[in-house]
């Protein structure tokens, strides 16, 4: 890729949290989102969705990357998943220093890894950091919440 192209991107995606996917983290370009599904369940007045987007490093490097998502305020995330192969990275709730103190250190050991926090420009946006995405390969990201739906005339809101 040029430096033309590169330098555009950049300047594009200087605020995030207009641009909602997964970006290589060191030249904010995206990257390929190949499938996208939706489940949404509904149970009385609770909702509960799930998103599942599979995204192709081009590459023939290792990536690092951030993942861009908005958030409902009346959201509660229950999960979140990166697989790549037979690799399946669960997130877990941590004290947000220790958090990414350990991403870093996998980081450097080469291990696929994950790390995600509520922006700070925009609280209703998630970031999450996945680094060493292996070069031409596929990764799934998946996350879900539930949210209350309000109930209006019998239709659902």
């Amino acid at each position: 890729m040029d430096a033309q192209i590169k330098e555009h991107a950049k300047d594009n995606t200087k605020n995030l949290d207009k641009y909602f996917g997964l970006y290589n983290q060191s030249t904010r370009v995206p990257i390929p989102l190949k499938q996208i599904r939706v489940d949404t369940k509904i149970d009385d007045y609770i909702a509960e969705t799930t998103y599942s987007q599979v995204y192709q490093n081009e590459h023939d490097t290792v990536l690092e990357t951030e993942y861009f998502f908005p958030i409902s305020s009346t959201a509660c995330f229950h999960n979140f998943r990166v697989k790549y192969g037979t690799v399946v990275i669960e997130g877990i709730v941590k004290e947000k220093e220790q958090a990414k103190k350990q991403y870093q250190e996998h980081l450097e050991k080469g291990d696929l890894v994950a790390y995600a926090e509520i922006t700070e420009e925009s609280y209703s946006v998630m970031c999450v950091k996945i680094g060493n995405i292996p070069p031409q390969s596929e990764i799934e990201i998946i996350f879900a919440y539930i949210e209350r739906v309000e109930i209006t005339l019998n239709k659902f809101w």
